[in-house]
């Protein structure tokens, strides 16, 4: 099953930036240097015929609707995907009891 925050909506979001970036030309990542690659906005322009993500302010993990959307360089989206999935993991886990010494797991 496709993940739905990849649905119809962000797909029309998708549509509506490639139009936008083909009318002007190229567009500025618009990260801000939430994936911890730099400080700042990132430097990375994006022109038409690039490969392009659209990052996002709040992620859907957090109850982003995707309504933020905008064009993050493939690099700025990944690494925030990354940081975002490593903390989701993290919060998980501390629900378990983890540290426990190896020889206490075994029967």
């Amino acid at each position: 099953m496709a993940d739905p925050a990849y649905g119809t909506a962000h797909q029309k979001r998708r549509l509506a930036w490639a139009a936008e970036i083909k009318r002007i030309g190229e567009i500025q990542c618009d990260c801000r240097g939430k994936c911890g690659r730099h400080e700042g906005q990132c430097r990375t322009m994006i022109r038409h015929g690039d490969k392009w993500h659209l990052g996002h302010g709040v992620a859907d993990k957090y109850g982003g609707d995707g309504t933020d959307s905008t064009p993050w360089c493939p690099g700025c989206n990944q690494a925030e995907g990354g940081k975002i999935g490593t903390k989701h993991r993290k919060a998980r886990r501390a629900s378990r009891a983890w540290g426990r010494p190896v020889e206490s797991l075994t029967p």
